[in-house]
């Protein structure tokens, strides 16, 4: 009798579906980077992209109204997900005009949708997953659009009990014109509503013209004061399965999040001149997205190292001359001792390549 291959010592042949390293190409989906980290919830800025979590911005426009974000923590977090994004209207804006507007959203880079071949005839769909709870239920608005703001696609969500967490999935066509970047600058971005204006309001699950991010009777969680929104798990995959969440390496994320944002001090040891400017060299790893901006988001502390122990406030820089690989940035030092060796004591710059 022959034997089988398993009798002859070797193992059976066990196929495995194939996965892919990158299934997931939201970064921090999992809400779990926050190198911009205060104690404090983060107001959000009129007409300027937000970060209180890696990745994730909030953003208003001609608005009334006001949020606030922040990370949260804790065991009151959906299953396996114990970090959260976490929205707070504080000031609401009830009778929201045309043009008005408050979203969180992250913006994917080109490179990381190459292979859903968008604006082909070949285009794939995409698979969205999240977990998400609010005080305030119904119908909320989503979307995604081109890098251009020329394509977009909105789409709803139901959140049908006050303040529990629930799993929503959606399966999205690609779209198979327009233009869809493919290099380093924006390619794709998920948006969710928290209010828009009727100058935002589209028809829902139709990939058109325009920039949209609600249907006209999604709910506007900026009406209401005092409101909270919670968002986590985030999936965006290519093909239309809503497979597991991607739990990606902790460290291996971070370097992911570290293409678009760093906290960098500048290395020990550089030489004031006589205008209390100092050029400290700073240096990327990994290497950036693009040559990013650079702002101050600590106290920043010098020490006159070779002429006793004296600590200079660091109020903010003069210039930057960087590319994506590092360079250096000019700090103004107040009461500083020119010609003095000075090295960083507290605090850092940002260093930011975000997409918006």
């Amino acid at each position: 009798m022959t034997a089988s291959i398993w009798e002859a010592g070797l193992p059976p042949t066990v196929t495995v579906p194939p996965t892919s390293p990158f299934r997931n190409r939201l970064i921090n989906g999992a809400m779990r980077h926050y190198q911009r980290f205060v104690a404090a919830p983060i107001a959000v800025g009129t007409a300027t992209p937000t970060y209180a979590l890696d990745r994730w911005y909030g953003f208003r426009a001609a608005a009334a109204g006001a949020f606030t974000m922040h990370w949260g923590f804790g065991s009151d977090g959906p299953p396996g997900f114990p970090e959260y994004a976490e929205i707070v209207v504080t000031t609401a804006d009830a009778s929201i005009a045309a043009n008005d507007i408050y979203l969180f959203r992250q913006v994917i880079e080109g490179y990381n949708i190459t292979d859903f071949l968008f604006g082909t005839s070949e285009a794939s769909s995409i698979a969205l997953s999240f977990w998400v709870r609010s005080t305030i239920t119904g119908k909320y608005g989503a979307g995604l659009r081109n890098g251009t703001g020329t394509r977009c696609y909105v789409f709803s969500f139901t959140i049908e009990n006050s303040n529990s967490w629930e799993r929503k999935t959606v399966i999205i066509p690609g779209d198979t014109i327009g233009e869809w970047v493919t290099d380093s600058n924006a390619g794709l971005s998920l948006t969710f509503s928290l209010g828009a204006g009727s100058d935002y309001h589209g028809l829902g699950y139709v990939w058109s013209a325009g920039l949209q991010f609600q249907e006209s009777d999604a709910v506007n969680l900026i009406s209401t004061n005092g409101a909270v929104f919670s968002i986590t798990g985030l999936q965006l995959e290519k093909g239309d399965v809503v497979s597991e969440f991607e739990y990606r390496n902790y460290g291996d994320e971070l370097l992911r999040c570290k293409r678009y944002y760093q906290t960098n001090p500048p290395t020990a040891g550089w030489t004031i001149n006589a205008t209390t400017i100092n050029n400290a060299p700073v240096a990327f790893s990994p290497t950036m997205r693009a040559t990013p901006s650079a702002a101050l988001t600590l106290n920043v502390i010098g020490t006159v190292v070779d002429s006793g122990v004296a600590f200079r406030n660091v109020t903010g820089h003069i210039a930057a001359s960087l590319n994506y690989n590092g360079g250096d940035v000019s700090f103004l030092i107040t009461n500083s001792t020119p010609n003095k060796m000075h090295t960083m004591y507290s605090g850092v710059y940002g260093f930011s390549a975000e997409l918006t």
